[in-house]
């Protein structure tokens, strides 16, 4: 018996199925500690106080830094 994927993994199924060919996606939930994935020019970008916007961004840049490393590109920061 096969398990039914996770919502992230349907999730980031669905992204890639209607992104156009070339196109690199990702996604993940938003988790605790998220904006500890935050490069220090990063954190310093957002103006924001409140845990939940910075963990948002955490995340959002950590799929891009995964994204960016896949072709090569490390450790660069995306204010």
């Amino acid at each position: 018996m096969t398990r039914p994927p996770s919502p992230e993994a349907a999730l980031s199924e669905a992204i890639a199925a209607i992104a156009p060919r070339g196109v690199r996606t990702g996604c993940r939930a938003i988790g605790d500690a998220d904006e500890a994935h935050l490069l220090p020019e990063e954190a310093r970008s957002i103006p924001a106080r409140q845990p939940a916007t910075r963990r948002a961004s955490g995340a959002a840049r950590r799929i891009a830094h995964r994204l960016l490393a896949d072709i090569g590109i490390m450790d660069a920061a995306i204010p």
